[in-house]
């Protein structure tokens, strides 16, 4: 690993990508896991996945995937498809993070979905980013720009901000590819030249 390297992975062990709109952040996160998992980097957290309804019948549903195992758990409340209100289903994300944790401490990086208001109040992921940081192992979230402040209080220590989740496509993969470097930067292990192609 280069001493730029490094130096990086020293005083950024933590990356956080910035959104504006609820779900925006969640499609790149997905990304990631999937083009380190082609890296053969040693994943655990989860990631969200939102499943659409027919705008009728069928409500949309999320989806919380155990990036360790695969697994993945609904999180969403079945409230019908006209609801506008949280459809977050609080046992079962804590079920999601309980089965999560177990993998945390093998890891060689970790994606959490968020850090948002329920990580705020100390429920969520909280309990997960905590034991994450504690390991020192690196670290990929995401934060609404409405709790940047919280995120910093909550952090306490230099991070590095991924930048604000772009709409337009091209500037979305180019976003994802920065992403990935710098994950892929913050590992211990050495490249192998088809893991360093991935990026």
């Amino acid at each position: 690993m280069s001493d730029r390297n490094e130096a990086t992975r020293s005083a950024f062990p933590v990356a956080a990508i910035v959104y504006e709109k609820r779900g925006d952040a969640d499609d790149i996160l997905a990304a990631l896991a999937t083009r380190l998992r082609e890296a053969g980097v040693s994943l655990a957290g989860l990631v969200q996945h939102n499943r659409p309804g027919d705008g009728a019948q069928v409500p949309a549903r999320m989806v919380a995937e155990d990036l360790a195992s695969g697994r993945l758990i609904g999180i969403s409340q079945p409230l019908g498809a006209a609801s506008a209100g949280c459809r977050l289903d609080s046992q079962a994300l804590a079920e999601a993070a309980a089965l999560a944790a177990r993998s945390l401490p093998s890891a060689a990086l970790v994606i959490l979905s968020k850090f948002g208001k329920a990580e705020v109040d100390g429920g969520g992921l909280r309990a997960e980013f905590i034991a994450t940081l504690t390991h020192g192992t690196p670290l990929v979230t995401s934060v609404p720009a409405s709790r940047l402040a919280d995120w910093e209080a909550f952090l306490g220590s230099p991070w590095h901000h991924a930048g604000h989740v772009p709409t337009e496509t091209g500037a979305r993969k180019a976003f994802l590819d920065a992403l990935v470097a710098w994950s892929l930067s913050q590992l211990e292990w050495p490249l192998s030249p088809s893991s360093a192609g991935a990026v």
